[in-house]
């Protein structure tokens, strides 16, 4: 929708500085000027141009949040269509479809784009179950959906190019499988984190699944059943968690050549509130910096590092039940238990202008009223508030 978010063109209502100093940076053309223009080989009034610029700049950026506010149904053809959450989403235009992982044994989700309905893709392990966690995709177009197999634990990848040629299982060179995934924007990598011993980190490429090591986390968390997140860009990878209310986030630079097993930890201290879960965490190119997401805020930072800043994404609290990053802002998912009807809300922060500047609240309604879900695919935000066969999804965002 935007490449990146620019701040508003002469937002002050006078100048502050230069020879018209303490007059308006704005004023509207005459009639005549709007109806032809600027002429050939007089000189643009800077007046002029600022209220054009500045009046179009306001609308090209209501236009770029529109996306969040038209949700459009998808509808599966059984309810409910998926026995678990959908743990991670993907687009690919190969196939033009959106993939979803969620822990149903031997089964690929995915929407159509644009199409109101969705369907499954089955999978025949050679062995046991395969039970997808998490999917992401590759520079070759190819989508790879990581998982566990408790009977064969080293087929825990398939991969494939699209619904038409379907999926293959690969093996990888670990057991334990693999809960996180994430794809580099910079580098058009995709990464794997490992449930193994050494909790190895793999860059996958290829519809085969070739791999190779770039880092290991010896000692750190295990990701199944944990809240954490995990992000890669320009090869610096970002794994944020939760520990005693404060976020944890470790970090390295992947490498093949020599692969790392240091990672570096640093402690982000809200100090007021104790966050139980990081949905999310995510370059942004519009920003150029760092989003980690949790049940109360947004921190934005450009170095792994620090200093943090602090946005608010919503209510915060147990009742925050899912939230997903896209580029310029987040989603959370809050589930309104309180005085009749019982509602399914959603808030919605695209900007990171003012850290006190609240997020807008939307109601999804009185059909939603269970613990439902928000992922980001890459191109879209899919939102469900209840699990049954009643899903949203926006247009476009990014």
């Amino acid at each position: 929708m935007r490449a990146k978010k620019v701040p508003a063109w002469a937002s002050n209502l006078n100048y502050s500085t230069g020879p018209a100093a303490g007059t308006a940076t704005k004023i509207a053309p005459t009639t005549g000027t709007f109806q032809n223009g600027f002429l050939p080989g007089e000189p643009m009034g800077a007046q002029y141009d600022s209220y054009w610029r500045h009046h179009v700049g306001r609308q090209t950026e209501l236009s770029a949040r529109l996306a969040l506010r038209n949700l459009l149904p998808v509808t599966f053809a059984t309810a409910p269509p998926l026995p678990s959450l959908p743990l991670a989403a993907t687009y690919t235009p190969n196939g033009g479809v959106t993939f979803l992982a969620s822990a149903d044994s031997n089964k690929i989700f995915y929407v159509p784009a644009y199409a109101a309905n969705a369907s499954s893709v089955t999978v025949a392990p050679a062995a046991g179950a395969f039970i997808p966690r998490t999917i992401v995709p590759d520079d070759s177009g190819a989508v790879f959906v990581f998982g566990t197999n408790s009977t064969a634990p080293t087929k825990s990848l398939w991969a494939g190019y699209d619904i038409t040629t379907g999926f293959t299982e690969c093996t990888m060179p670990v057991t334990g499988g693999c809960y996180k995934a994430a794809y580099d924007r910079a580098t058009n990598k995709s990464y794997a984190f490992f449930e193994d011993t050494n909790r190895s980190v793999f860059r996958v490429y290829t519809s085969g699944g070739s791999q190779l090591l770039v880092a290991t986390r010896p000692g750190k968390p295990v990701f199944a059943g944990a809240v954490a997140a995990v992000a890669v860009n320009n090869d610096v990878a970002i794994v944020a968690r939760i520990s005693g209310g404060v976020v944890v986030i470790d970090y390295t630079t992947l490498s093949t050549s020599t692969p790392p097993s240091t990672w570096t930890t640093v402690n982000v201290t809200d100090g007021v509130t104790s966050p139980t879960t990081v949905f999310d965490v995510r370059w942004s190119d519009s920003y150029q910096c760092w989003m980690l997401l949790t049940d109360f805020h947004i921190w934005a930072f450009t170095n792994p590092a620090g200093p943090f800043t602090k946005f608010n994404a919503g209510p915060g609290g147990a009742n925050i039940i899912s939230g997903a990053l896209f580029d310029v802002g987040s989603v959370l998912l809050y589930k309104n238990n309180g005085t009749p009807p019982v509602v399914r809300e959603i808030w919605i922060r695209d900007d990171l202008d003012t850290p006190s500047t609240n997020p807008e609240k939307l109601s999804l309604g009185t059909g939603f009223s269970g613990d439902g879900f928000v992922v980001y695919d890459g191109s879209a935000i899919f939102m469900n508030g209840s699990l049954a066969a009643s899903w949203l999804r926006t247009l476009r965002v990014s």
